[in-house]
């Protein structure tokens, strides 16, 4: 199998997102046409991420994997904004379209954080599937879970992060 690499410059020419497209081994005829777009969690990027990835290849999926700006190689070293942040996962989503066999055969998957892009991927094109491992599910939730003191999500980041909220949407559609 030969891994494609490959940086995506962002929308709003700033970042350069770092990603790996891993074909199928193809001995599953029946997934060989399915990929999966892995978003990772907040610890580090993709490296610490490899046997998610391994995982996923050796069970017959086609994987994309990317690390957001301030992970792993994808450039600025900075975190994005909000706004960023969410733009840069559309795009990818978009970008997923011209790497795999089958656009109709994409499933968004994330772990923790990656909850946060995954939804966006999700409400900007439709998956076929939709997997959230211990997802993301809002700032305000994360901020009482962690603090003395419950922040409304307006207080953080003007409820770009709810994903509790964006996942009704979703459900809804």
């Amino acid at each position: 199998t030969t891994v494609e690499s490959g940086r995506l410059s962002s929308d709003d020419g700033e970042a350069e997102l770092d990603y790996y497209f891993v074909p199928s081994h193809g001995e599953y005829s029946e997934l060989a046409q399915t990929t999966v777009i892995y978003n990772h969690g907040n610890y580090a990027g993709i490296e610490l991420y490899q046997p998610r990835v391994r995982f996923l290849h050796e069970a017959g999926y086609n994987v994309l994997v990317w690390d957001y700006r301030g992970y792993g190689k994808s450039q600025p070293e900075t975190a994005p904004s909000p706004e960023q942040f969410l733009s840069d996962a559309r795009q990818m989503r978009g970008h997923a379209n011209t790497l795999v066999p089958d656009s109709s055969k994409i499933i968004v998957y994330a772990n923790s954080l990656g909850g946060v892009p995954a939804v966006e991927m999700a409400l900007s094109e439709s998956p076929c599937a939709l997997m959230l491992e211990a997802p993301f599910t809002s700032m305000s939730r994360v901020s009482g879970s962690n603090s003395a003191t419950s922040f409304p999500e307006s207080f953080f980041s003007q409820n770009h992060f709810d994903n509790v909220s964006k996942l009704e949407a979703y459900a809804g559609a």
